[in-house]
């Protein structure tokens, strides 16, 4: 507040306080309500202008988006029919469907393909065109969940078409079922919009007879770990924690080596600030326990990432973890401790770690994904600021150790080729000899744009990425290493952002980018990359099934039912907030 705004304040005070003092007087005569004289500068640009528009603009009809209206009024009425489908009412509220509705079997019973894995059945069904006008009849009454995402909404005058992607999970004769299924939807254009026609263009089913069990309590069996931090949630921590001290909001890591060479494995888990990370120890009964404090690695500052590794090459695992901008390098002295050996202080935010001999030394070097710029963005906050969003290139810089022995490590970044385009807010990166020269070559998962395939060749690499077509444009969370289709040629898949509002936003024609089909491929969601073999991919993840994972992060090759066929295990979800209708 300037002296002129407080000189006006304080005139204004003192002529509501002689007014008073004339009324008490003259007690006959009503007296106004003292009322505080404000600048005209306030009066015209209240603080709350600068917000006030955004706001507003929240919803979708006022801001000119009547597609995105439409979305959310069809959403409600689609999650009233799955609420019939799936059993949880006996009658489905008028409104919904409109008196001429017509559409096949939602639920069709034949099956044009049906394969069996282990406990695991997949059966694709033979849809029929077949519509007919009678009310569609629940078909899933064991539910444990179900979720609609309108993917497209196409408006015209007197209609509208959406798709939408339905998944129900639940029980069905005593098995695990999961129904995946695509529906184009026809609309009237009334309010609340009513469903004219359904045609479904995939379903699928899923059972399974035998399934995962939560085994973490007797797993872990620290009584005290579990009910003192292991069963509440990342929610209960940000309540209880003060916000300064940096909660994480991406997550933690952690890291299973044997550490003592008892051939068990033992547990190393990262957590948020002021929580003590975790060193358990696996006995020969099964049970954990916690050396933590004595092996000197209870750190209570937020750790981003570990990693069991024997760097020194004594024939045991040592431990690196990742807090903020620096890496510690802890060596496993043999005797239960892990005394602190080095710290290579980083100019940016670090993600992931993983350790690779890439010159072929005979010695194990680091590799340490970078964010963003040290400084730029706390440790607590969840999102940076790219620019342009879908392309950035204003990240942090990633970091190559060379390991020269006697815990001395350089960083060779810009000397190995890996400085340029080395600013793309790094979430993952993967090793693996994918052109079968014999030496590693490096792959980025970048968030906000387009990733990296650094070829190795002889310890100098080259971002080949665009040649090889594994640039995969979007928002990069994890990326895996595999040979998808048995022909002895390793695929990659990349884990990214499915988002139904981004694919219905980016197919309109108000929405206007330069680059559009950039915007669009930000949201399409996860990429399965073949091999064929000549040093390029071929993206195949829209006719394998594999492109959408929800919000997926984490992704793995691993072969669950022991055929002979590497499976995809990904893992998806984000914070969210407690919203009523944050189902839609």
């Amino acid at each position: 507040m300037n002296r002129l705004t407080l000189t006006l304040a304080s005139l204004a005070l003192v002529s509501c306080t002689k007014e008073k003092e004339e009324t008490a007087a003259k007690p006959e005569t009503p007296s106004a309500p003292a009322v505080l004289t404000l600048h005209p500068s306030a009066t015209k640009n209240p603080f709350n202008n600068a917000t006030k528009d955004i706001v507003v603009r929240e919803d979708p009809a006022v801001d000119g988006w009547q597609s995105e209206a439409f979305s959310v009024a069809s959403g409600k009425q689609l999650k009233l029919l799955g609420i019939y489908l799936t059993g949880q009412s006996s009658t489905l509220p008028q409104g919904v469907l409109a008196p001429s509705f017509s559409a096949p079997d939602l639920r069709p019973d034949n099956f044009e393909e049906s394969t069996s894995l282990a406990s695991i059945t997949v059966k694709k069904s033979l849809l029929s065109s077949d519509q007919t006008h009678a009310l569609p009849e629940p078909f899933l009454k064991n539910t444990n969940h179900f979720k609609f995402k309108i993917i497209r909404v196409d408006l015209s005058e007197n209609e509208a078409r959406t798709t939408a992607l339905l998944q129900i999970s639940g029980t069905e004769k005593g098995a695990r079922l999961q129904i995946n299924a695509t529906w184009n939807c026809l609309w009237s254009t009334s309010d609340p919009p009513t469903l004219l026609s359904i045609t479904p263009t995939a379903h699928e089913e899923v059972s399974s007879s035998v399934g995962f069990a939560d085994c973490t309590r007797s797993a872990i069996g620290i009584p005290a770990l579990i009910e003192d931090q292991l069963i509440y949630g990342r929610n209960h921590w940000y309540r209880s924690l003060e916000s300064s001290i940096g909660v994480e909001g991406r997550g933690n890591g952690i890291t299973i080596g044997d550490i003592n060479n008892d051939g068990l494995e033992d547990l190393y888990f990262c957590q948020p600030a002021a929580l003590p990370n975790k060193l358990l120890l696996r006995k020969s009964d099964g049970s954990l326990r916690d050396i933590s404090a004595s092996a000197g690695v209870d750190w209570l500052d937020a750790t981003r990432a570990a990693l069991f590794i024997d760097l020194d090459n004594d024939g045991d695992q040592d431990l690196i973890l990742t807090q903020a901008t620096r890496i510690l390098f802890h060596e496993n002295a043999g005797n239960g401790t892990f005394p602190l050996r080095h710290t290579h202080e980083s100019l940016s935010l670090l993600f992931s770690i993983n350790a690779v001999d890439y010159d072929g030394d005979g010695r194990l070097d680091l590799f340490a994904s970078g964010y963003s710029g040290a400084g730029e963005l706390r440790p607590e906050d969840i999102f940076a600021s790219p620019m342009p969003y879908h392309d950035a290139n204003n990240g942090g810089s990633n970091v190559l150790l060379k390991n020269t022995g006697s815990w001395t490590f350089f960083d060779v970044t810009k000397t190995s080729g890996l400085g340029g385009d080395n600013l793309r807010f790094t979430l993952a990166s993967v090793w693996e000899d994918y052109d079968n020269d014999g030496d590693p070559d490096l792959y980025l998962a970048n968030d906000f744009g387009r990733n990296n395939l650094f070829r190795n060749d002889n310890g100098t690499f080259t971002d080949v990425a665009a040649q090889a077509g594994v640039e995969d444009i979007g928002p990069g969370m994890s990326a895996a290493w595999g040979d998808a289709n048995n022909d002895g040629l390793i695929d990659l898949y990349v884990s990214n952002m499915f988002s139904s509002a981004g694919s219905r936003i980016t197919r309109q024609s108000q929405f206007q980018q330069s680059d559009l089909a950039g915007f669009q491929r930000h949201a399409r969601g996860n990429s399965l990359f073949i091999n064929q073999g000549d040093g390029t991919f071929q993206d195949e993840a829209e006719s394998s099934g594999t492109v959408m994972a929800r919000w997926a992060w984490g992704s793995q090759f691993v072969d669950l039912n022991n055929d002979g066929w590497r499976d995809l295990y990904v893992t998806n979800g984000f914070v969210t907030a407690d919203e009523r209708d944050d189902d839609l």
